[in-house]
């Protein structure tokens, strides 16, 4: 479902610049991974004493795949750090939060989108699932 892009003019001029989305995004990147760092060395002095190694890593993997979830649904909600920090807020179009659906699919497209943040400033994948990034 694409949205029209004159829903998009309402918010012109509150995109936030592309280095604000590229430190939100880098401070997610690394404070997620510190706090998996740690969960991870938990588990695995856990696991260790159940599970053969490679059981281990193969529950760890699991386990640090399906916590990247947190991020979109984290994002849609309320806010990541890195959003916090660069004063950015994602949402739909209408103005109301994103669905935890379109979030995480808004993210997946992100993430395999040779472009992403370009000098347009709506993405094609926000077009593709209506949500917009603005400054707060």
């Amino acid at each position: 479902m694409s949205v029209d892009t004159k829903e998009y003019l309402k918010y012109k001029g509150q995109f936030p610049k592309n280095g604000a989305v590229f430190a939100a995004m880098l401070i997610d990147l690394l404070s997620f991974n510190f706090i998996m760092a740690i969960v991870l060395k938990f588990y695995g002095m856990i696991a260790a004493q159940i599970f053969d190694r490679y059981t281990t890593g193969r529950i760890g993997f699991v386990i640090y795949v399906l916590s990247l979830l947190l991020i979109p649904i984290l994002s849609a909600k309320a806010q990541t750090l890195g959003q916090r920090i660069t004063k950015i807020k994602i949402q739909s179009v209408s103005g109301e939060s994103l669905p935890i659906g379109k979030a995480i699919l808004r993210w997946i497209y992100s993430i395999f989108s040779p472009v992403g943040y370009s000098q347009k400033p709506v993405p094609w994948y926000d077009f593709k699932t209506g949500a917009v990034l603005i400054k707060k």
